[in-house]
């Protein structure tokens, strides 16, 4: 979880406002990426299912 929340933290280096940030997890991690993206001011926060049923991906979006 450590990485992905220096990811999470340190892409408005590199996304323009407005762009999308989208993460594979782990399929238990789901709920504390949402809440690092919420904690880091990003909107639109989504995760999508895997075939198997299991969150897997998730992304928001960097605030204008």
């Amino acid at each position: 979880m450590a990485d992905i929340t220096h990811i999470i933290d340190h892409a408005r280096q590199v996304l323009t406002p407005g762009g999308w940030l989208l993460l594979e997890h782990g399929w238990q991690q789901g709920e504390a990426v949402r809440a690092t993206f919420r904690r880091a001011d990003y909107t639109d926060v989504e995760t999508c299912r895997d075939y198997g049923g299991n969150e897997r991906v998730t992304c928001g979006r960097i605030t204008p």
